[in-house]
């Protein structure tokens, strides 16, 4: 998945460390990470079908064990 933030910033916190992406960046974040989108963050994601249907399954079931529905 190819991921270029449109507007604001976003962040990814890895276990040893924290990458942040502006504007006009174009990013690729590999599994392990836990996503910070700040307030009135755009991006827009291109990814594989099959690779999006993965990536969803994991952040609907960290979703439903952190509470949220």
């Amino acid at each position: 998945m190819t991921v270029v933030v449109l507007k604001g910033k976003v962040s990814f916190v890895f276990p040893h460390h924290k990458e942040t992406f502006e504007a006009g960046d174009a990013y690729y974040v590999p599994p392990g990470h836990i996503p910070v989108h700040y307030t009135e963050t755009e991006i827009v994601e291109f990814s594989p079908t099959d690779v999006l249907q993965e990536t969803i399954k994991v952040v609907m079931s960290n979703l439903q064990r952190g509470g949220a529905s």
